[in-house]
């Protein structure tokens, strides 16, 4: 049969009670500060690289304000759609 040490059980509690505070500071000040920096340059990041992919799609597919209506051109092509030769 096991005997509990009452000295012992009260220095362990005692340690591990130090131990959840110490590590509450930690928290607080060391860890969530940088935590939240790192996510702060992650989300600046991410908006930076979806610009930047939104730019060259833009780019890749020549999307300009005016509509083939305003630039007086056909919207199906440069021949007229009766001299098209797939039809």
């Amino acid at each position: 049969m096991r005997r509990e040490c009452p000295i012992l059980s009260q220095a362990a509690i005692a340690f591990f009670g130090s131990l959840s505070v110490a590590q509450m500071c930690f928290i607080s000040s060391d860890y969530k500060p940088e935590l939240t920096r790192l996510a702060e340059e992650r989300k600046v990041k991410a908006e930076a690289d979806k610009n930047s992919q939104l730019d060259r799609l833009m780019r890749d597919t020549d999307v300009s304000d005016a509509g083939p209506s305003r630039r007086g051109g056909n919207p199906f092509g440069p021949h007229p759609r009766n001299e098209r030769e797939d039809m």
